[in-house]
């Protein structure tokens, strides 16, 4: 299962380079290893950060997306000493060429 979701710019470079090889997200989507996820970078409303306030209603998805994705393979999901419906993602590398058009956002 393919899944698209946003990654904050202060985290892309750490996933990018390998320092952070794990996600911790909300388990809405029923991850499984062996999934893929592509991370696009997101620069939320500053105001609100994408939680949706006057100053974001008219920006697509509360916020901006930079143009810089990462394609990583789900190895492992775990559940273990995070909150309710929370889990860790495990990542490696997806192995194709990742979508930087710059270095900065």
């Amino acid at each position: 299962m393919l899944h698209v979701l946003k990654i904050w710019p202060q985290y892309f470079p750490a996933v990018a380079d390998g320092r952070k090889p794990f996600e911790i997200r909300w388990n809405d989507r029923n991850f499984k290893a062996g999934d893929t996820a592509i991370l696009r970078e997101f620069v939320p409303c500053p105001s609100c950060l994408g939680k949706g306030c006057s100053d974001c209603l008219a920006l697509p998805d509360k916020g901006t997306y930079t143009g810089r994705a990462l394609h990583r393979n789900i190895t492992v999901v775990s559940d273990f000493a995070q909150s309710q419906e929370f889990v860790v993602l495990g990542l490696s590398p997806y192995g194709i060429d990742e979508a930087k058009p710059s270095d900065q956002p």
